[in-house]
């Protein structure tokens, strides 16, 4: 779903013909006339997860997966707690669903929840625990 919004973004905001967005949107595969064009978003997807900075933290137990997931994201959405705005050059302003222009992530769950008590004592011991 990730590569998906991405891609969309990527259509809306070369202005490509909305055809090729329903086409990247379906979920059936490339529409007729349409894989080649696909292709080159599939490209330009790739690119631009390739070049975002990620950090991996080990979190062994699966609740305390969901429990990172779920926080993380309440405490950076800007339609929860996230008091940082996304650069003005940022790709997800053009996204096809709001949800991630509103939220400032490109993933949507969570957007609207709050962080809930411990969450930062829990990342506190998780983190202590890399070292």
């Amino acid at each position: 779903m990730f590569r998906r919004h991405i891609g969309a973004a990527i259509i809306q905001r070369g202005k490509l013909p909305p055809e090729l967005l329903d086409s990247w949107l379906d979920r059936h595969g490339p529409r007729p006339g349409q894989a080649d064009q696909e292709a080159r978003i599939e490209e330009a997807v790739s690119g631009y997860i390739g070049a975002m900075p990620f950090l991996w933290l080990a979190v062994e137990q699966r609740a305390d997966r969901g429990c990172v997931e779920r926080n993380s994201i309440a405490l950076t959405s800007c339609l929860a707690e996230g008091l940082d705005q996304p650069s003005v050059g940022w790709l997800g302003h053009d996204a096809a669903r709001t949800e991630i222009s509103q939220s400032g992530l490109w993933n949507i769950e969570h957007i609207r929840r709050h962080h809930e008590p411990g969450f930062l004592d829990l990342l506190d011991q998780l983190i202590h625990q890399q070292r």
